[in-house]
């Protein structure tokens, strides 16, 4: 196990994998759980509608495996029911993105794994462990020992860093198509995130869906459109700007 457990310990969710799926392809998700649980109900939803449920588990797991039918680009909500009222855990967010963007999501996440272990052996973490919001991400405890294998890595880069991660993406999305301020409050820094993360796909679907949400996207003076936003685009055209920026300390000009 990768986390000591006091029997009667609050069960929580410590991995969902893989952990961004692509859009417009079933898939089976994995949800890992920090000790053996009774799932009563698991429902994955988007926007309150129902895309997937697993049944009531008949025995103690600590895994739950959901089959996801097809769907769009979407955060998707998923809801844990163990049964016990006096256990009320919040929503997890999980991203569904174009095939390109989801691979970039999930090579972020395996950067992650990677830089916990380096750190765990002593190494420098770089920044693929960084809170793309500017503020650091806390875990609710100590990370794991520094001998871990592969599933404990998972669970560790999972919730240490990309929940939160995955939260502040999903939350961008949902601000964005509702019209809500934090739509574009959000999208900058996750944007520049992205960009010196060299996530080209990534940045180029929020972008586009600031664009489709009608938020202006700049980059200093000019104001760029769709055709500006592409991924060979932004790789060719500010790779060398970020580059720039991280040398020199500046601000983004992205606005």
């Amino acid at each position: 196990m990768s986390q000591e457990c006091e029997v009667g310990s609050r069960a929580e969710v410590v991995l969902i994998d893989p952990p961004c799926l692509v859009a417009e392809r079933d898939c089976d998700v994995d949800i890992h759980f920090s000790r053996e649980v009774h799932v009563r109900k698991m429902a994955l939803t988007r926007d309150g509608t129902l895309m997937a449920n697993a049944p009531s588990a008949p025995q103690m797991t600590k895994t739950i495996r959901v089959s996801v039918p097809a769907i769009e680009s979407c955060c998707v909500c998923v809801d844990v029911d163990l049964g016990r009222g006096d256990e009320s855990r919040p929503t997890l967010c999980m991203l569904v993105l174009p095939k390109a963007a989801a691979e970039e999501i999930c090579d972020l996440f395996s950067h992650m794994m990677a830089d916990i272990y380096a750190s765990r052996a002593g190494a420098s973490c770089v920044d693929a462990l960084q809170n793309p919001m500017d503020a650091p991400a806390t875990a609710d405890g100590p990370l794991p020992p520094e001998s871990l294998d592969d599933q404990e890595l998972k669970e560790a880069a999972w919730t240490t860093y990309f929940r939160q991660f995955s939260a502040d993406f999903a939350q961008i999305l949902k601000d964005l198509d509702s019209g809500a301020p934090g739509g574009h409050t959000g999208s900058v820094p996750m944007a520049m995130y992205l960009l010196k993360r060299r996530s080209w796909s990534t940045a180029s679907f929020l972008l586009n869906r600031c664009l489709a949400s009608g938020v202006r996207v700049t980059w200093g003076p000019f104001v760029l459109s769709e055709s500006d936003l592409g991924p060979e685009q932004l790789e060719r055209d500010f790779s060398s700007h970020v580059q720039l920026v991280e040398a020199n300390g500046q601000d983004s000009p992205m606005d």
